[in-house]
């Protein structure tokens, strides 16, 4: 018997012991019944096709018909039958045996019927939540328009017997049979609105102007700057004037101390410099 049928098989007495547990202890029968409350009892559901967009609730929504060509995606739910444990008692498998905690992934599995080519993809879920989601996407380029059944398996990495499979059906129809989606005006006038790269570039460009002026306010400033520099040409020019003049100046006073005086001494001419 795999763990699943155990889990599923009817108790053969009250105190609900099933096949295999007639030698144990009730003690030994309570850890069976809470360790099977524990286990990763999952309903495994996956819907498929083109993606159209993804809600605020994480709900998906798909477009009407896929195409040869398009991007499969395929929406995964991973949901324990036993909703009311706390996220935060989940992820440890029972592994008393095991020297080290174990804990419990899933392996998902996107195949399609028929030879080991067909193996698509494989993810691999850490996830300990009571619900989790995950999506994966397929190109369906070269294949061509029909039905096709695509094989999901849900593999769990600690428990032999709860793994989980399912089949999706999906229509590819030819490329050329499908209308061209409407444009709603709204996108139209979204697409057409200014990026936030196009505003910010306008806001740049004005602090530019207000940081360096304008052509008009550029001339303004170099007239200034030119009348400023004749302004103190002509101040030096004065002021060499000024020292030049109080140089002759000096030059004058200084041949007046250089006179000669005469004088008479004893009757006899002299002559003395005056200091």
């Amino acid at each position: 018997r795999t763990l699943l049928q155990f889990i599923e098989a009817k108790a053969l007495d009250d105190k609900g012991r099933k096949k295999g547990m007639a030698n144990m202890t009730d003690e030994h029968c309570a850890d069976v019944e809470v360790l099977c409350k524990y286990l990763p009892l999952v309903d495994f559901d996956v819907q498929a096709g083109c993606l159209d967009y993804e809600d605020d609730d994480k709900k998906v929504h798909f477009d009407e018909v896929c195409a040869a060509g398009d991007i499969l995606t395929f929406y995964i739910e991973i949901k324990r039958q036993n909703d009311k444990i706390p996220d935060s008692e989940l992820g440890i498998a029972h592994a008393p045996f095991y020297p080290l905690f174990v804990e419990e992934e899933w392996f998902i599995t996107l195949g399609k019927a028929g030879n080991e080519e067909n193996l698509f993809s494989v993810v691999e879920v850490k996830e300990h939540e009571n619900v989790i989601r995950h999506k994966m996407q397929l190109p369906t380029r070269g294949l061509k328009p029909g039905t096709y059944d695509f094989d999901l398996y849900l593999t769990s990495t600690c428990y032999v017997g709860l793994d989980k499979k399912t089949t999706v059906k999906v229509d590819l129809v030819d490329p050329k049979t499908v209308k061209p989606a409407e444009v709603h005006p709204e996108d139209i006038e979204a697409e057409n609105a200014p990026s936030l790269f196009d505003l910010l570039q306008e806001g740049g460009e004005e602090d530019e102007d207000s940081d360096f002026g304008s052509d008009d306010e550029d001339g303004n400033t170099k007239k200034k700057i030119a009348l400023k520099k004749d302004a103190d040409e002509k101040d030096k020019k004065v002021e060499e004037q000024d020292k030049s003049d109080e140089q002759v100046a000096d030059e004058e006073v200084d041949s007046d101390d250089d006179l000669v005086a005469v004088e008479l001494v004893d009757g006899v001419p002299e002559t003395k410099k005056n200091k």
